[in-house]
């Protein structure tokens, strides 16, 4: 019987792709945490919420409003982005092509640990929110950010070898 050697090389290909699909998963938890002076929390939103906005709807009286709280954020859009293109471009056998691929995932690195500054509030619930200037990167945002830490080792190992 003959015994099969995986092959390292071949593995390692498809493992940024994997990180980068893991990324956009931990964006469903928590990104940014709001307190209040006191400490007690006021509010947290999701990845997706401070990527996508989000509108929060209630009913009084049979009457339907909705408020809009977080408006799209594009450089937020990017933190998901870049780090998914460049999973894409390290599949060219290209080095300058991996090389802009490593520059892309250490992007999106830099823009997942920076993710509470690109909210974008709305007029209605930014002096809500600015009142309560502390706020702390969520798990979601902290996991994602090492995910693509290691996207990026990954990267810069391929172009190496």
């Amino acid at each position: 019987m003959k015994k099969t050697k995986i092959d390292f090389n071949k593995i390692v290909v498809f493992l940024p792709i994997a990180t980068a699909l893991l990324t956009i998963l931990f964006m469903l938890f928590s990104g940014v945490k709001y307190y209040k002076a006191d400490g007690s929390l006021l509010d947290k939103f999701s990845g997706f919420n401070i990527i996508f906005g989000l509108t929060e709807v209630s009913q009084f009286s049979g009457v339907t409003t909705s408020a809009p709280i977080l408006n799209f954020s594009v450089v937020a859009f990017l933190s998901i982005l870049l780090p998914l293109c460049a999973s894409l471009l390290q599949l060219l056998s290209n080095r300058l092509i991996k090389l802009v691929a490593l520059v892309l995932s250490i992007g999106g690195v830099v823009l997942m640990f920076m993710l509470p500054s690109f909210i974008v509030f709305s007029t209605q619930a930014l002096t809500v929110f600015y009142s309560y200037f502390a706020y702390h990167i969520g798990v979601g945002a902290i996991i994602g950010g090492f995910i693509l830490i290691i996207q990026t080792i990954v990267i810069g190992y391929e172009i190496l070898s």
